[in-house]
């Protein structure tokens, strides 16, 4: 017996000793630091000895080197803040920006010097004269400065209290094929090290490390005045140092457990020391048993690094406000931070290429950790039970479920893109929300299958965290495949469709009772064919009466079933499927409606089991009507739904009068680039457009919309086809000869905004019974690095034929500065009034002037420049100058210019004429009548002003 089991204990001794020795880093870094308080920057003198472990000679060294990525605007880093809309990075002065200064980087004890170029901005690439051999290693002194930015630009930085949270500040080797560009991902993945980071600051400071301290050596020399620190561990992802004054830092905690050590300057109010103790005990303890020991036994969770993955709607809370369950929100972010910190850590994988794997088991473990201790926690604790709240679906809603609603949100907006994605490639709402709950639902689904079992996806998990070598998406998939239960179940449809492709899940089926049979004839359609699993359960008075587990089901499938007189089925009624529509899962028998009519105050979340039906009442205002109160009852909920209506009766108090609209909208999914969607319009309304005169629009219209396959680019396309029928009460003392008139318009629109440039182009032709016209619009908007503005458009328009010059004015001709806007496209709050101030009002529209002229409208052609550029902030001086003519007449040159404030670019601005083609206006006497204003009231329309950093 003792003899059969030597070959096995060597066997397992030599595994031992390979899999230390993969475990164990590559390289060794010794980092000597001074922090020059005064300028923001860290003096460094580096020893890197540099492990050959490859079979093949090495020729050449990259160094990552993203602190050079703030040197300047033409970096990708640059680039990525100007895409995300982020004007601070690009508006900073060079004291606010950081870079790398290379003194020197020689071979330690060698006096043949190294070559390095910067080909790019964020690394360095040694060039070695003699490669290194295979066993070999070199050892390198590099010399350098690295000026610290400014804060603002990524969180990370030096702040306006003299304290500096750094990360990827120094030099360290990085593999070629995982070598990417700093882009503000926090995602750099470096070659295992051995780090030890020796550092002196000025005596008021303190210093803090993700990597565990080390005693001092009191025997060396310390700069006068300064004190030293040493940290020292094994490195995967590059060390972060905090350097803050005494003055300004709080008191830290320092939590120990088992011989992990923690220290954080998370804080609750509410919580003392030992109950946040006992907090971290929990948390460390789940973490360790979902995903093993920590490295080097100690972590740093600091409110900087947390900021750069919050958990979103909690990060939005301010400490005050508290509605959950006493400590849970600090426990929560600790657990969430802790997460980050294995992900980052613990996890040997390209986290750029193969984003998904450590997103998702980010929040696949949170989801767990919920479901586990706070399974019954409501979305919106506390307020949940206040009257009048608790009444809406979303007061239902458990904690949890908001990972269905991120991922929902992205698939019902269309911007829902592959799991498997690199990361750079990724809307920042996906990298930063929607990707990593797709993720976190596709593994908790997994673990609910029969097929599977939950303990198998966690020794998943374990096993590629603990990889002693360098693992990727496949590998997770293979480690996956080994959690199945039933060896011969294919579960090749994840790969294949969820992670690689975005297709939306969505099922739904019809019952129908089979004549002179006691069984049920169950109808399938699987709308993307996806090859999953999916429940479906019975139900009679509520209670559950049957239960099948179906196993691919094809596009479209027949089922029969016994008749248990069942009243109601549910399909998938645990909701583990992320689907996208789940209102066709409820199917009643023997009644009308297959879902009840619920009829609610104010907009709501959807709820999947009632057809709801929302009302509202709205106060509008226009000078004809007076104030008028509306009705809404619409079907609208917080997430976008493809098919909208919305009726609104309403009465004018001033008219005293019934007005009101009826709106109906169908979205229709084409294809995820190109022509991606289809747009189908009605709007019928009643409203009054003078004094006691009515006017009745009715406008079908259909629109194309494109798109490229970037989503991240901001380029997109517009056709529509409309025809707009207006019927007008005539004024009793005045003849219309055209008081009623059909318009078909159909329009082009190219936009692509961005911050540093904006260019938009629409070109526009309507025809009706009496006129035909085209025109086209450019504008053009540009962002210097000195925070100056030019912007230009131009706008040139042209009647095809007009015969209504002697009958209807120039009601439809071009106008100069104040559309007549036959079309009701602009909005006006008074479109008919010619004194007072609501007659002051303007749009960009036409010829875009500011100043009012005797003749102003051209009922043959028109062609305008509107132009303008900063003068402080949002103080602009604008010019304009066209030319336009009328039939018969010579053409006429106007020309006018201002000060233009732009409280909010486009939507609220105020235009104060200075000189024009009518001279001096400042110094005429009815100034105050000249001065303009333009106003946007649309909700939608000013929502698209916080929403473009994240779609």
């Amino acid at each position: 017996m003792i003899a059969n089991k030597k070959p096995s204990i060597i066997i397992g001794i030599v595994y031992f000793l390979l899999h230390t020795y993969c475990c164990f880093a590559q390289h060794d870094i010794k980092l000597q630091v001074t922090y020059l308080d005064s300028i923001h920057t860290l003096d460094i003198t580096q020893k890197l000895i540099y492990k050959n472990d490859n079979k093949k000679d090495i020729t050449e060294i990259n160094l990552l080197d993203w602190s050079n990525a703030f040197k300047d605007n033409t970096t990708p880093l640059a680039k990525r803040l100007a895409e995300d809309f982020k004007r601070n990075f690009h508006f900073a002065n060079q004291k606010e920006r950081g870079f790398t200064n290379i003194k020197s980087i020689n071979f330690t004890n060698n006096k043949d010097s190294v070559h390095y170029d910067r080909a790019v901005d964020d690394y360095l690439r040694l060039k070695l004269k003699n490669p290194i051999k295979p066993n070999e290693q070199k050892s390198f002194t590099l010399k350098y400065q690295v000026k610290i930015p400014y804060h603002r630009f990524t969180g990370f930085g030096y702040t306006d209290h003299n304290q500096i949270t750094a990360k990827y500040w120094y030099l360290t080797p990085v593999n070629k094929a995982h070598l990417h560009h700093h882009k503000n991902l926090d995602d750099a993945l470096i070659e295992k090290t051995n780090l030890e980071i020796q550092i002196q600051a000025p005596e008021r400071f303190k210093i803090l490390s993700s990597l565990p301290p080390k005693n001092t050596n009191k025997d060396q020399k310390i700069k006068a005045g300064y004190k030293q620190y040493t940290f020292k561990g094994i490195s995967l992802h590059p060390s972060c140092i905090s350097i803050q004054d005494t003055k300004e830092i709080k008191q830290l905690d320092r939590f120990s457990t088992n011989g992990f050590e923690v220290e954080t300057n998370f804080k609750s109010r509410k919580l003392n020391f030992e109950q946040r103790a006992e907090i971290f005990k929990k948390v460390a303890l789940f973490c360790r048993n979902e995903l093993g020991d920590f490295p080097n036994n100690y972590a740093l969770l600091d409110n900087v690094s947390y900021k750069k993955h919050p958990i979103y709607g909690l990060n939005q809370l301010p400490d005050f406000i508290q509605p959950f369950p006493n400590g849970f929100q600090y426990e929560i972010k600790l657990l969430k931070a802790l997460l980050e910190r294995y992900r980052l850590e613990k996890l040997p994988i390209n986290h750029r290429e193969n984003y998904w794997v450590g997103s998702g088991v980010t929040y696949y473990m949170l989801k767990k950790y919920i479901d586990k201790y706070y399974h019954d926690l409501k979305l919106l604790g506390e307020v949940s039970n206040i009257i009048g709240i608790r009444w809406f679906h979303l007061a239902d809603l458990l904690f949890s479920d908001q990972y269905f609603l991120n991922y929902k949100n992205i698939a019902r907006l269309r911007i829902d893109q592959p799991l498997s994605m690199p990361s750079d490639q990724l809307i920042k709402y996906n990298q930063e929300i929607g990707h990593p709950c797709k993720a976190a639902l596709g593994l908790y689904y997994l673990s609910k299958l029969e097929d599977f079992s939950e303990s198998k996806i966690t020794e998943a998990i374990k096993n590629t965290y603990q990889s002693p070598t360098l693992t990727n998406s496949s590998n997770f998939l293979k480690e996956l495949n080994k959690a199945t239960i039933t060896k011969s179940y294919d579960m090749s449809w994840f790969e294949k469709d969820f992670l690689n492709f975005h297709k939306n899940l969505d099922f739904s089926f019809r019952v129908k009772k089979i004549k002179n049979k006691d069984s049920l004839r169950l109808s399938f359609k699987n709308k993307e064919n996806y090859q999953i699993p999916i429940q479906l359960q019975g139900y009679r008075n509520d209670s559950i009466i049957s239960s099948y587990y179906f196993k691919n089901i094809s596009h479209k499938q027949h089922i029969n079933i016994p008749n248990k007189q069942e009243d109601q089925f549910i399909l998938d009624p645990n909701r583990y499927i992320p689907e996208i529509q789940r209102g066709n899962n409820f199917k009643t028998i023997g009644k009308l409606l297959n879902r009840p009519l619920n009829f609610k105050f104010f907009q709501d979340i959807e709820d999947p089991s009632k057809n709801q039906i929302f009302f509202i009442p709205e106060f509008h205002y226009n000078i004809y009507d007076g104030i008028t109160i509306f009705n809404k009852f619409y079907n609208k909920t917080i997430l976008r739904k493809n098919l909208l209506y919305e009726v609104t009766p309403s009465y004018g108090f001033k008219s005293k009068t019934l007005l009101g609209a009826i709106k109906f909208r169908y979205r229709q999914p084409v294809k995820e680039y190109g022509l991606y969607q289809i747009n189908y319009f009605m709007k019928a309304s009643l409203f009054s457009y003078d004094q006691d005169l009515q006017y009745r629009r009715l406008n079908p219209s259909i629109s194309l919309s494109f798109r490229p396959k970037d989503l991240r680019s901001n380029l997109r396309q517009y056709l529509e086809f409309r025809t707009i029928t207006v019927d007008r009460d005539k004024p009793k003392d005045t003849v219309l000869a055209t008081p009623n008139y059909t318009i078909f318009n159909s329009f082009y629109v190219y936009s692509n905004k961005n911050l540093l440039n904006t260019v938009t182009a629409k070109a526009s032709y309507e025809m009706a019974k009496n006129f035909s016209k085209v025109s086209g619009t450019f504008r053009y908007n540009k962002l210097f690095k000195n925070q100056r503005e030019i912007y230009f458009r131009g706008f040139a328009g042209t009647f095809l034929y007009n015969n209504t010059i002697n009958s209807d004015k120039d009601f439809f001709s071009f106008s100069l500065d104040r559309p007549t806007d036959y079309l009701f496209d602009l909005g006006y709050m008074a479109r008919n009034e010619e004194t007072g101030w609501l007659s002051q009002e303007t749009k960009n529209a036409e010829g875009g002037f500011k100043s009012q002229f005797n003749t102003s409208f051209a009922n043959q052609w028109m062609t305008t420049i509107n132009t303008g550029t900063t003068i402080w902030n949002w103080v602009y001086a604008y010019g304009n100058a066209g030319f336009y003519k009328n039939k018969y007449q010579d053409p006429i040159f106007r020309y006018d210019s201002g000060i233009r404030l732009s409280f909010v670019a486009n939507y609220f601005e105020l235009f104060f004429p200075v000189y024009s083609s009518n001279g001096w206006e400042v110094g005429q006497g009815d100034y105050l009548n000249r001065i303009r204003f333009l106003v946007t009231v649309s909700p939608t329309t000013l929502l698209k002003l916080f929403t473009r950093r994240w779609y």
